[in-house]
């Protein structure tokens, strides 16, 4: 089942009960901040993950089963594609989209979005990373991974984690998965799965990002922020984040933080945790990814993508 940080269908309710979402999608581009340039782009409703392919950008559109294929440079429309049913996290490995659904997931080309390939993986699969081979798909109902080989779609094996395994990352060396209801982290040996230990976090840790010397989790149901030595894994410090943070981006310096609880963007400095700066979104996000230049939030409730160029300093 894809509860995915995302609103639960419950909560929606309540919002639209109280008349707190409009789901009706921008027509244009619009500028809505300054000094710095922040857009949005029209997509499909209920986004959630996004991904970068390089030039590209796609955003997972949960409630009407479809991504959206986006230019980088000017969030050009570049195609708009079936995707199973209730897309919510993605994944590139070179040639592929991956995309996790509700049941299985779907593989498209990443070149023109043709469909390639369903795999069916464990109960719940929600989340997903890439390895440099395999693809690594997180599964809330059975409290495992399973890992996909990449090339030719073979399942090599499901893995037991903790309980309802959220968020997953590859550091360059071994698998990392966020164990929401047990408050601890999984590290998995790459090549095989095998358990290597577990780190206790904050509370209902639920996503990762890697700056290249540390992992960093969210915790939501303590809103903070922990950083890992990897190697051991040491924590090293715990922060203080916006309130209710779910997934991060690093963007070689800063890691940032897409807080729903206070509908905010965090910047941390990734050197020592010092804030940097507080995005008032006015939305409820979700994905968050950073393309090389600019960061992009997926606008859950707006049916859009918010694409934030900091000015030159």
């Amino acid at each position: 089942m894809n509860t995915a940080k995302m609103v639960t269908p419950t909560m929606m309710f309540v919002l639209f009960s109280l008349g707190l979402v409009i789901l009706g999608a921008p027509t244009n581009a619009q500028q809505l901040d300054q000094p710095d340039l922040i857009q949005s782009f029209p997509v499909g409703v209920s986004p959630v993950g996004l991904v970068s392919e390089g030039e590209n950008i796609w955003v997972a559109n949960l409630s009407d089963n479809t991504v959206t294929k986006l230019r980088a440079s000017d969030g050009g429309l570049l195609g708009t594609f079936p995707a199973g049913t209730g897309p919510s996290h993605m994944a590139f490995d070179g040639v592929s989209i991956w995309v996790v659904g509700a049941l299985k997931v779907t593989k498209l080309r990443a070149s023109d979005g043709t469909f390639e390939n369903y795999v069916h993986v464990g109960q719940g699969p929600e989340f997903i990373a890439f390895d440099g081979a395999n693809m690594w798909v997180t599964n809330t109902t059975d409290d495992t991974v399973t890992k996909v080989r990449a090339i030719d779609d073979t399942v090599l094996g499901t893995f037991p984690v903790g309980t309802e395994p959220r968020g997953i990352l590859f550091d360059g060396t071994d698998i990392w998965v966020a164990n929401s209801l047990d408050n601890n982290i999984s590290k998995l040996r790459v090549s095989d799965g095998a358990p290597l230990g577990k780190v206790h976090t904050g509370t209902f840790p639920w996503a990762f990002t890697f700056d290249g010397t540390k992992v960093w989790v969210s915790n939501d149901g303590d809103s903070t922020l922990t950083a890992i030595r990897p190697s051991d894994g040491k924590i090293l410090v715990t922060f203080p984040s916006g309130n209710g943070p779910g997934e991060l981006a690093f963007d070689g310096t800063n890691v940032w933080t897409a807080c729903i609880g206070d509908q905010t963007l965090v910047g941390v400095k990734a050197r020592n945790g010092a804030s940097v700066h507080k995005y008032d979104l006015g939305f409820i996000p979700q994905g968050v990814l950073f393309d090389g230049t600019s960061l992009w939030v997926a606008n859950y409730t707006g049916a859009a993508v918010v694409k934030i160029t900091p000015r030159s300093p």
